[in-house]
């Protein structure tokens, strides 16, 4: 008998978890339907500056990502080791350590192509690109390598 009312009662505990699980994905799902390239050009809501976290506290565990109209493409952050930024010394100057890929971008349908021509990690990056999921000029999403990654407007 206690072993029914505990399963009763779980049940009726998890049930508005449930419910309340299902109606905000079912609201997430109906606003942030996947792109469809035949309904409108996606460079206007893709050109400009982006990061990973808006945060102003979180900065040094963001990306920063720029797309420019005239094509240049320029991604940064900080080096972190266990969680802590990682300093150099340049000309008795101490300084964190920072990550770039600087190059060019262009948009072919719903996939930004990037060409990378500098960074400070590699001597040659293979041309790679994102597949954008969703963009609406404050937030976009982009899929990269089967990961998915939410960029947020910093203009």
């Amino acid at each position: 008998m206690n072993r029914r009312r505990l399963l009763i009662v779980l049940l009726f505990m998890a049930l508005p978890v449930f419910a309340f699980w299902a109606t905000s994905d079912a609201t997430l799902s109906t606003v942030r339907q996947p792109i469809s390239t035949g309904q409108v050009s996606l460079r206007p809501q893709i050109v400009g500056h982006w990061t990973t976290n808006p945060d102003p506290e979180m900065w040094r565990t963001a990306i920063s990502f720029a797309f420019l109209e005239s094509g240049r493409y320029e991604q940064s952050q900080l080096v972190l080791i266990a969680g802590m930024a990682l300093m150099t010394e340049r000309d008795g100057k101490k300084s964190l350590a920072s990550s770039t890929v600087e190059g060019t971008w262009e948009l072919v349908g719903d996939e930004i192509r990037v060409r990378a021509t500098q960074s400070t990690d590699h001597d040659s990056i293979e041309p790679f690109s994102y597949r954008v999921r969703y963009a609406d000029g404050l937030s976009m999403r982009l899929e990269h390598a089967g990961e998915e990654l939410d960029l947020f407007r910093t203009e």
